[in-house]
Formats: structure tokens, sequence, C-alpha cells
């Protein structure tokens, strides 16, 4: 089960997803066109390092933080 889902209600899981994954396909074209930016001012190879770089920083903070912390296994509940 992922944070999502035990945090939302479950009436309202599939409107969560849906405005999850409407925001995260708006960023796509977004992204590309920063990209393209960053890429022509700088080149494509340190926007591959940098990007890559962002990538790990973020896993680390993620890894490290209190979200990745309280995804502790849950015993069922209601079972005997």
């Amino acid at each position: 089960m992922t944070l999502r889902q035990r945090l939302t209600p479950a009436d309202l899981l599939g409107r969560v997803v849906s405005a999850s994954r409407t925001i995260a396909f708006a960023g796509i074209p977004v992204g590309a066109a920063v990209g393209g930016i960053i890429g022509d001012a700088v080149g494509l190879r340190p926007l591959y390092v940098g990007g890559g770089g962002l990538i790990v920083l973020v896993a680390l903070v993620l890894a490290t933080g209190p979200l990745w912390r309280s995804q502790t296994p849950q015993a069922p509940t209601g079972t005997s």
C-alpha cells in the first residue's frame, strides 16, 4: 500500500490519483521547454550532469526524510 493510498480516504482516491497524473503530465512540456533553454545556454553534457546530480540529491533527501521512516510495515488489522 502506498503512502497516498494510506492517507487518502477511499472515496477520494480516484480523484487524488487523477489530479496527480494531470499535474505530472502537465509538467512534461514545461520541463522540455526549460530543458531546451538550459541546454542551449550551457550545453547538453552539463545539463545531463546537473540533472543527474539533482535526481541523486532528491533521492537522498527523500530516503533520509520523514516520509521514508514512516513506511514501516503494519500488521493487518481485523485478523485473529
